[in-house]
């Protein structure tokens, strides 16, 4: 698998496009709507992050598995290579899922020349 800079995955996921499927059937964890969510209380339109095809995770803590996953190549659920997980985002000096104990899972990478 190649990996995504941060700016190519600006470009695969637009600023105001939403990670979700709207009205499709099948999730598609490579695309997004112009269409926000109507609710949270559900998964029902939400893309997913699966790597190998079964759905791992939803919403915020998918789309932020997604994200380190395309710019790494690596699965943070099976090969923690060069991840980690964080409450804080204090020191972002690895690839982090920021999930903090309330509120929205993020992804974060260290900064570099992109």
């Amino acid at each position: 698998m190649s990996t995504l800079t941060l700016a190519k995955l600006k470009e695969k996921f637009p600023h105001g496009k939403f990670w979700n499927r709207s009205s499709q059937s099948t999730n598609n964890q490579d695309g997004y709507t112009s269409t926000a969510c109507s609710t949270h209380n559900n998964t029902n339109n939400c893309n997913g992050f699966s790597p190998s095809g079964t759905i791992l995770s939803r919403q915020c803590m998918g789309f932020a598995e997604k994200c380190g996953y395309d710019t790494t190549g690596y699965n943070p659920r099976e090969n923690a290579n060069g991840w980690s997980t964080s409450t804080s985002s204090s020191a972002v000096d690895s690839v982090k899922i920021l999930k903090p104990t309330a509120g929205k899972s993020r992804f974060a990478q260290p900064p570099r020349n992109i």
